[in-house]
């Protein structure tokens, strides 16, 4: 069922995208397409289906050819690509398949990377740095909610385990309080021990933070944690 669209974050109408190396094959063609603000939805999809292309265009990454793309009551196929750099930092959480963390830096330190890219101009106008007092309370408070433990903050993350890595990647996604979470296939490598865990734990920071989840997997066997299970062959004309 789609969701009223009075309460949808996500809509997209008559979307059309073609990529300029392969201008003849459309690779998405979606004519309808809604998520409901607050609504988890599992999106699946085989190798090729356009899957990472609809992802890039929910976050801003590419435009269609047609048709709009709304997010957050925001038009992105009308903005100029900083506008939408901005949108995605400010309004848009990323879990990636291998977490993305950059293994170096400390917990601390890979989360308020993002609240850095995400607050830019303010920090410009009040003249306030990356490791603002408020926000680093609040990062302290997030991985606290995580159960990642005091002692582990500030080790650099390639020393900590993949389960605390998982959490840390969860932190980082909801520390700037986005609207919409995309979770693009990050349990693809994990074993089923970690998997679960990983799944209970977005899951239940996606309800708290009451944030939107779009999760995109080939994985079936994931359609228990969701309510609405969506895919790439029933939305995509192209697939």
């Amino acid at each position: 069922m789609s969701p009223n669209s009075d309460d949808a974050l996500i809509k997209l109408n008559q979307v059309k995208f073609t990529y300029s190396s392969d201008s003849e094959r459309c690779v998405l063609n979606l004519p309808y397409w809604q998520i409901a603000s607050g609504e988890n939805v599992l999106l699946i999809g085989e190798s090729g289906s356009g899957k990472s292309t609809l992802l890039n265009l929910l976050s801003g990454i590419s435009v269609p050819d047609s048709g709009s793309v709304v997010v957050a009551g925001q038009a992105l196929q009308t903005m100029s690509n900083r506008q939408r750099d901005r949108f995605r930092a400010e309004r848009i959480g990323y879990v990636a398949q291998s977490f993305n963390l950059i293994p170096y830096l400390s917990a601390v330190d890979n989360i308020q990377l993002a609240t850095y890219f995400a607050h830019g101009s303010e920090r410009k106008n009040s003249g306030s740095n990356i490791s603002g007092s408020n926000k680093s309370l609040e990062i302290k408070a997030l991985l606290s909610e995580l159960n990642i433990v005091q002692e582990h903050w500030n080790r650099p993350v390639s020393q900590l385990s993949i389960g605390q890595q998982q959490r840390i990647a969860i932190a980082r996604a909801v520390a700037n309080k986005p609207q919409l979470i995309i979770a693009d296939e990050p349990t693809s490598s994990l074993d089923q021990s970690n998997r679960d865990n990983f799944m209970s734990i977005l899951m239940a920071t996606a309800s708290t933070h009451e944030t939107t989840l779009v999760f995109v997997s080939h994985d079936l066997s994931l359609n228990r944690y969701f309510d609405r299970i969506d895919s790439m062959t029933d939305i995509n004309m192209s697939a």
